[in-house]
């Protein structure tokens, strides 16, 4: 008393049971994709990008800290223009 065992659909050709596979149509691209990767520009100058902060503040750590005080300073007098204009209005 054994089950029956359906064929799948990709193995039955007709009324015979076919054991390859098909693969469909080459030509559009679903089956078999390209294997290429796409690298793409922007990825590389931000992987320089940081490659070159990093360098940076490995060799020039006094520098690279002087900058982020710069920064943190314009922000800050940003900020207080800001708030002195809103309060103003």
């Amino acid at each position: 008393t054994g089950m029956a065992r359906a064929v799948p659909a990709w193995k039955r050709v007709g009324s015979q049971v076919s054991y390859g596979l098909r693969l469909g149509n080459w030509h559009d691209g679903a089956v078999c994709a390209s294997r290429e990767v796409a690298v793409k520009p922007r990825q590389i100058i931000t992987y320089l990008l940081i490659a070159f902060v990093i360098w940076w503040v490995i060799q020039e750590p006094a520098s690279a800290g002087h900058l982020v005080h710069n920064i943190g300073s314009l922000l800050s007098q940003a900020a207080h223009g800001m708030s002195s204009f809103v309060a103003s209005i």
